[in-house]
């Protein structure tokens, strides 16, 4: 039975996820679109974007060291690599930065792919980090990491875009497709959450409670069929691609705020009997 929403892990969390999730995503549509168009790895993009990326990633691991607490507890979320993916998430944070910020220094293409892979496994960990959590029924499925993941793909991709724009880069329009069919990959993505077929009493509840369901289908509306219809539209310049990445960017984030606040239902404790030699002692 469901009591009430979980407390432990709040905005600062959200950051870290959102946010973090965001900036390592516009590292990896860079990459990506790099081994079709060699040029985006050019100046001023490529520092432009790197540092976006790291800012954004450094952003999420310093929500984390705000919400450990104490200074001297923050190094311990390295401490359990093998258990916890909340440990793995931070350790691919944590070589993401080096290798990134170490391959614009030595300008090494290797560097640049295992701050990629990097990157991969840190967007990926967080949606197995929500899933791990056994006794909140909307994350302990298997269809959030995937979830997770797209939406955060979705999302850096159209920060890239913004920033490749803004810079003159008009040939990353060639993104605009690419991205609307992963704009889809995340609507059926979370229709398949909504109508997952191994959904539990609990984590049907919690859908129900407080219009979830609702705010899930408007966080899909908002930050996926709404760029898909710009796409189609026909194009006023470059307004429609910045609109439709801007839009992209806040429903992502509205997603992740609506699985991670307000569906972070949690199961209630039963309470066991008192055993008998305590009833006895009285």
């Amino acid at each position: 039975m469901l009591v009430e929403r979980q407390t432990v892990w709040g905005w600062l969390p959200f950051v870290h996820i959102f946010v973090g999730g965001t900036g390592a995503s516009a590292y990896i549509t860079m990459i990506t679109l790099s081994f079709f168009r060699p040029g985006v790895l050019e100046n001023p993009l490529l520092w432009v974007v790197i540092a976006t990326a790291v800012g954004c990633v450094v952003a999420g691991l310093t929500s984390v060291a705000i919400d450990a607490g104490r200074r001297s507890r923050a190094p311990n979320v390295y401490l359990n690599i093998r258990r916890s993916w909340m440990s793995r998430v931070a350790l691919m944070a944590t070589l993401f930065i080096a290798f990134s910020l170490s391959s614009l220094v030595f300008g090494n293409s290797y560097l640049m792919l295992t701050a990629y892979a990097a990157a991969l496994i840190y967007i990926t960990g967080q949606g197995f980090m929500l899933s791990a959590s056994k006794k909140i029924p909307a994350w302990n499925t298997p269809v959030t990491p995937p979830l997770i993941a797209c939406s955060s793909l979705v999302a850096g991709a159209s920060l890239f875009t913004i920033a490749a724009l803004s810079l003159g880069y008009v040939s990353v329009l060639i993104l605009e497709w690419p991205l609307a069919l992963l704009h889809v990959l995340v609507i059926l993505v979370g229709l398949g959450y909504l109508a997952w077929p191994g959904a539990t009493l609990p984590f049907k509840k919690a859908l129900k409670m407080d219009g979830n369901r609702v705010f899930f289908l408007l966080a899909l509306l908002i930050g996926d069929a709404a760029p898909i219809l710009l796409t189609l539209a026909p194009p006023l310049y470059l307004a429609a691609p910045v609109l439709g990445a801007l839009l992209s960017v806040a429903g992502s984030g509205f997603l992740k705020y609506v699985l991670m606040l307000r569906l972070s239902y949690k199961l209630s404790v039963i309470q066991l009997p008192e055993p008998s030699y305590l009833l006895l002692s009285r």
